[in-house]
């Protein structure tokens, strides 16, 4: 049941609380870091494996390294607004 506007959200971890389910997942898997890298660094230099596996193994490579890209946001929503209303108005015609 949803709770009424302006109530506090209770229950939950608090902000900066380190799950502790998933903890030891997270160290396990960490132990894998290099044979790992290692692994994606094989498929991008081996030519004989597809190039859609060389290209992800690429991409894993530098995400790990530098850092997913940053993603542009196209803050001109009002012209996109305009055309959803346009359309919401199309739809109701049809009736």
């Amino acid at each position: 049941m949803p709770r009424p506007a302006g109530t506090a959200k209770t229950g939950g971890r608090k902000p900066g609380t380190p799950n502790k389910v998933t903890h030891p997942i997270r160290e396990a898997a960490q132990e894998y870091t290099i044979d790992a890298l290692e692994t994606l660094v094989a498929i991008m230099r081996d030519e004989a494996s597809p190039p859609a596996a060389r290209v992800s193994a690429c991409n894993s490579i530098l995400d790990r390294g530098h850092g997913k890209p940053t993603q542009a946001i196209d803050l001109n929503t009002a012209a996109k607004h305009e055309e959803w209303l346009d359309l919401l108005e199309g739809v109701k015609d049809v009736d």
